[in-house]
């Protein structure tokens, strides 16, 4: 569950959002079932698999909505992280945080169709992007592809039709900068 789900059903959390995301969760509010509700209020912070694990914000016991967004930040998720690798997206910036045995932590941010291999002896968190909302400066959608056999992930960017999803944010009543930002890629 990400922090925009977990605003949707809780009125007194929305008041962390900027107006624009507190005017989105709202219009979105409006708009959903309850049975949609419920289902959303049900999902889990995260999800542990065998090899990996995903979230949306981190795993930080205080706020599992709190960016990551530099080697500070990764500390308590890797801290907690009890696989070899987390995914996760809440910032919306793709990129990989690295750990070895040494405990240092260092950062590569996720260049467009570049490929990272992963070693066998670190832990990873990695940032997959956003599908619709870069926030890194370049406005292309952005997911990664994970090969669980050589061990790496691959960054992929594409263009999708910002004009189009603009005028659909527009037309349904939302914020126009929530619109605007996309052509920015922030």
């Amino acid at each position: 569950m990400g922090n925009h789900d977990f605003g949707l059903n809780s009125l007194d959390y929305e008041n962390y959002f900027n107006t624009y995301a507190r005017d989105a969760i709202r219009w979105t509010r409006n708009r959903v079932s309850e049975q949609t509700k419920s289902f959303i209020k049900e999902l889990p912070l995260f999800v542990e698999k065998e090899h990996f694990t995903m979230f949306h914000g981190s795993l930080s016991e205080r706020n599992p909505f709190r960016y990551i967004i530099s080697q500070g930040d990764a500390i308590e998720s890797f801290d907690n992280l009890k696989t070899p690798i987390g995914f996760f997206g809440h910032s919306h910036i793709p990129g990989v945080f690295s750990m070895g045995k040494d405990k240092k932590i260092e950062y590569v941010l996720g260049a467009p169709h570049e490929r990272i291999d992963l070693k066998d002896d670190y832990r990873y968190l990695i940032n997959v992007g956003s599908v619709g909302q870069p926030r890194d400066g370049i406005p292309l959608g952005s997911f990664i592809i994970f090969d669980s056999e050589l061990l790496n992930v691959e960054f992929v960017r594409f263009k999708y039709d910002i004009e189009k999803v603009y005028n659909k944010i527009i037309g349904r009543g939302l914020p126009p900068f929530l619109g605007e930002r996309l052509f920015m890629g922030f």
